[in-house]
């Protein structure tokens, strides 16, 4: 869960990893998917390993009030 600290302030963090389930209850920052591949033809960050999700959660955990952007 994400700790009560106020640290992360104004920072934007970059996860390159599986995506991210923005509606696990770990996650609590804002996040934001960003994909680069123009024959995407859909652009969704879901994450479908769990292991992006883990990994973003874990982070927040320490810097629960940036801005991540998941790649």
């Amino acid at each position: 869960m994400c700790g009560a600290g106020v640290m992360g302030y104004g920072l934007k963090i970059a996860v390159i990893d599986t995506g991210v389930n923005a509606s696990h209850p770990h996650i609590c920052a804002p996040t934001h998917g960003i994909v680069f591949d123009k024959e995407e033809t859909e652009s969704s960050c879901e994450d479908v390993l769990g292991h992006g999700t883990a990994v973003t959660a874990a982070i927040q955990e320490k810097a629960p009030q940036a801005d991540y952007y998941i790649l």
